[in-house]
């Protein structure tokens, strides 16, 4: 089990000013046909990080994708859910999920979800589709991998949560096997990258 990418949910209209302003290149952006999102990539040599925000509610809402909760997740400043994802890549899981199935993706192909996620206080938990780390992407879409922030390898990932938070068991055991970290705050949610020459936070405030 390897991390594969960490979501953080925005305000709508705000990812250029959030990746902008921390000097990130995009990697590449999408649109989540009919579960309701869109998104912006950064991708670093072995993980990504991606800008996720609400685009259509009611999508959002629909019986295929309502568990996920991703409309309370993009509403999190007045529904109190949690806006982080983590998404492990390679192994199944060593803990109790459900099949998602959205329409984006091809007939078939199923992504595993934590059944811990339906506490919209914990992080969405699921297995990634993919199944490669950026560095083995098209060099296109690789948006340089960062290497102009001077993160160096290896790079450490810690999760920011507010001060009363607590994992649960699906989130402890991808901390024990992957190596994310957790660090609490004083309010509002995020993430750090720390690599051998610099470090990176990227944090949503109420």
């Amino acid at each position: 089990m390897d991390l594969d990418h960490i979501f953080i949910m925005i305000d709508p209209g705000r990812a250029d000013d959030a990746a902008l302003g921390l000097g990130l290149h995009e990697a590449y952006r999408r649109q989540h046909p009919g579960q309701g999102t869109r998104n912006i990539c950064y991708a670093l040599p072995d993980l990504f990080v991606e800008i996720l925000w609400l685009d259509d509610r009611a999508a959002a809402e629909s019986p295929a994708i309502a568990r996920t909760s991703l409309s309370s997740r993009g509403r999190w400043r007045n529904t109190g859910a949690c806006p982080l994802g983590v998404a492990w890549r390679g192994a199944a899981a060593p803990f109790p999920t459900w099949d998602f199935c959205p329409p984006y993706l091809p007939a078939g192909l199923t992504i595993p979800m934590a059944c811990d996620s339906d506490d919209i206080q914990q992080p969405l938990l699921f297995r990634s589709p993919g199944s490669t780390t950026p560095r083995d992407w098209p060099v296109d879409r690789q948006g340089g991998l960062q290497a102009h922030l001077g993160l160096g390898l290896p790079i450490q990932v810690a999760l920011l949560v507010p001060p009363a938070f607590q994992p649960c068991a699906a989130l402890q055991a991808i901390m024990a096997r992957t190596g994310l970290g957790l660090r609490h705050i004083q309010a509002g949610w995020g993430l750090t990258l720390q690599g051998t020459g610099a470090s990176l936070t990227l944090a949503v405030r109420p």
